[in-house]
């Protein structure tokens, strides 16, 4: 029996809906494994010392704001410096006068700084990163679940349903 005339294919905007998650994922993927590299260059240069959080900045970001600490430290040849740390959180994270550790490398430390978040820096970036490989995952079976669904109209449309497909009941 040659199958139904009204029903139509999968449209082929579907899949361009496969492609949010795939772009979402793979920009996940790529903050996840720069942010985990940026971490293991800091982790394995060595350098580290105590800050000083000598202020807490208020920065508006997308109708909110965000609170970034102001450190400051002295590297181990003397140099004294202060740097914006680039993980902003509440108001309450951080208070002026608390003691930090900052890991930094000893060639560039002004621009290499940042405040050791212990295991949940690591913890947020892979899990960012677990969330970009499962989006990339989920477009995928879309994509190729919407190229069965097409198939599988285009062989009951011409008449070969049950003979070319395996999953129809026999």
């Amino acid at each position: 029996m040659i199958g139904d005339p009204q029903k139509k294919p999968p449209s082929s905007i579907a899949g361009l809906f496969a492609l949010v998650p795939l772009i979402l994922g793979i920009v996940l993927v790529v903050i996840s494994l720069s942010d985990i590299t940026a971490l293991r260059r800091l982790d394995l240069s060595g350098s580290s010392a105590a800050g000083t959080v000598v202020d807490v900045l208020k920065i508006e970001r997308r109708g909110g704001f965000a609170y970034c600490p102001l450190v400051r430290f002295t590297t181990a040849s003397g140099t004294v410096v202060q740097f914006k740390d680039s993980a902003c959180g509440g108001p309450r994270d951080h208070r002026v006068g608390e003691q930090v550790r900052v890991f930094y490398i000893a060639g560039a430390p002004a621009e290499s700084a940042a405040v050791d978040r212990g295991q949940s820096g690591w913890f947020i970036s892979a899990f960012m990163g677990l969330i970009g490989a499962l989006s990339i995952w989920l477009s995928i079976r879309f994509t190729l679940g919407l190229r069965r669904a097409r198939r599988a109209f285009e062989l009951k449309r011409i008449g070969q349903g049950s003979a070319a497909d395996p999953s129809a009941p026999r």
